[in-house]
């Protein structure tokens, strides 16, 4: 069906040691580095349950947050501007990492499978359908963090039912908005940020998602009409969720020319696997 093809989103997210934006790159790149992936090996799928990597990526969540928490005590009273953006940064980014840690305890709680495969397709994370073993699946370099931080996100994302997969067509994640991608984004960076002379929030936005790119010099996300070798990197404009009906997903996805017929087109489940139940 057109709807699967046009709708299909990877969850993307770079792993270089730079991010090409639409202007200055200078602008963001200080203290925001993402390491080059690990040779791939054999696919493994790591159940959350008792599994050695899933434990070993929260562990070292874990141990930074505390580390954080550390810093932040030892702070003395803030002097200057800088002192004051380096407070607030560390506040933030361990209030940013105790919501991932819950997430992590929420995932391991849910009825929902969730595994880690040791891979990404050309320096990209993404989340995906495994419609063969039931699981949602975290495809990210080996022993990745910020990936794992940055795709653990959008699975409590599926868990409030704001994230839905294709059953078919490899199990692309779809209803994929702005919003769910600054979230992942952004808890992503309090982990691996470096530099504290810099606000995150103002440095995590919609202008910046927008202007990253591949390796190749192809945007990471685009609001213009999908063409082929493209689809993947639609991204809604508005926040969607499951309960979101055709006149709200024409609006999010305007660049589609998706004809949506069911009043609440992704919980049809003959085609999209989602979470029942969800808040």
């Amino acid at each position: 069906m057109p709807i699967l093809n046009a709708c299909r989103k990877v969850r993307r997210l770079l792993f270089y040691p730079f991010l090409l934006l639409p202007f200055h790159i200078s602008h963001i790149q200080p203290g925001i580095g993402y390491p080059a992936c690990k040779p791939i090996l054999p696919i493994k799928d790591i159940v959350v349950e008792g599994q050695q990597e899933w434990d070993s990526l929260e562990a070292q969540i874990k141990n930074l947050r505390d580390n954080l928490q550390t810093m932040r005590t030892q702070m003395k009273k803030a002097r200057s501007r800088k002192d004051s953006i380096q407070r607030w940064n560390l506040d933030y980014r361990i209030d940013r990492l105790t919501a991932v840690l819950d997430n992590l305890k929420t995932l391991a709680a849910s009825k929902q499978r969730y595994a880690v495969r040791n891979e990404s397709r050309n320096g990209i994370s993404y989340t995906t359908y495994d419609s063969s073993k039931h699981a949602i699946v975290f495809h990210i370099g080996i022993m990745n963090v910020p990936a794992f931080v940055h795709e653990a996100t959008h699975g409590g994302q599926f868990e409030k039912g704001e994230m839905i997969f294709n059953k078919g067509d490899g199990g692309w994640g779809i209803g994929d908005d702005i919003n769910d991608e600054l979230e992942a984004y952004k808890n992503q960076i309090a982990f691996q940020f470096s530099s504290m002379d810099l606000n995150i929030c103002e440095t995590v936005t919609a202008t910046w998602l927008f202007g990253l790119k591949d390796s190749i010099g192809h945007y990471v996300y685009n609001v213009r009409p999908a063409y082929a070798g493209d689809k993947n990197s639609i991204i809604g404009l508005i926040p969607i969720d499951i309960r979101s009906g055709p006149d709200l997903l024409k609006r999010a996805f305007p660049m589609l020319d998706t004809v949506w017929k069911m009043e609440y087109p992704l919980q049809d489940t003959n085609y999209f696997y989602f979470k029942k139940g969800s808040p």
